[in-house]
């Protein structure tokens, strides 16, 4: 994120329809709302764009929508990978928790591949030099383990996407913890990340770890990002403690 106490001529947020996740929202929403800047670009998903018109609204901002196509072919495979012998150079294994990111990375070193590893909680410096040596087409480590972390903010040069899973812990809107299958928008979010512009591929694939997830994924795929009907919010600092001020008992 960008810092907010520092004036921009032009300020870019990208991921911006991470501002509905229900425990992270609120950055996003921080960012659009107090970034001091003359021009904002916002950068994500197509079902974002009524949410964010109607925050500017209150500001008084205008806003400008522009659509892009996405450059490049992205493929969706007709059978899942089904075993850690056919990860391929260029493939990016997408997990949903840690230890199914710690098993897949040992299963594929016991195999002898060399692999990067990206999760949320590493440090940024961490995850960087982690994207530049899966990046470099020097180095030998050919094969990246991650969570959905890569979908944010990092570049990287992947030629398939293979989602180890289509299901995930998600906290619900009452702070409850279930296990559900992913949106269409984190579908299309994380399969987009295969082949991008201005890698060393020229086209994308994506598909399953297993066989019984891959229609799971083409259906998910097939649909349109559902749209974002509110944004997450939380406190300053400094709203806080001016709050706290006024229960000093409490």
């Amino acid at each position: 994120m960008t810092n907010l106490n520092v004036p921009y001529e032009v300020a870019v947020i990208d991921e911006i329809q991470m501002m509905k996740d229900v425990t992270r929202g609120w950055a996003w929403t921080r960012a659009l709302l107090g970034l001091m800047a003359k021009e904002i670009h916002v950068c994500g998903e197509p079902g974002a764009v009524d949410l964010v018109k109607s925050i500017m609204m209150t500001t008084n901002e205008d806003v400008e929508v522009y659509k892009y196509k996405r450059l490049t072919e992205l493929q969706i495979e007709d059978s899942a990978v089904r075993s850690l012998d056919n990860i391929q150079p260029g493939d990016c294994i997408v997990c949903f928790s840690k230890n199914d990111v710690y098993s897949v990375s040992q299963g594929l070193e016991r195999r002898r591949k060399k692999v990067a590893v990206i999760y949320g909680s590493l440090p940024p410096t961490i995850k960087l030099a982690q994207a530049d040596k899966f990046n470099d087409p020097n180095n030998p480590c050919k094969v990246m383990v991650a969570t959905d972390a890569i979908g944010m903010g990092l570049n990287l040069s992947i030629r398939r996407i293979v989602f180890y899973s289509v299901r995930k812990l998600f906290t619900n809107e009452v702070g409850n913890t279930e296990m559900g299958v992913i949106s269409a928008s984190a579908a299309h979010q994380i399969a987009g990340r295969a082949g991008r512009c201005n890698t060393q591929f020229e086209k994308g694939f994506v598909t399953t770890f297993k066989t019984e997830d891959l229609s799971t994924l083409k259906n998910l795929l097939s649909k349109s990002p559902e749209p974002i009907s509110q944004a997450g919010l939380y406190p300053t600092s400094d709203q806080i403690e001016q709050y706290a001020s006024h229960l000093p008992n409490a």
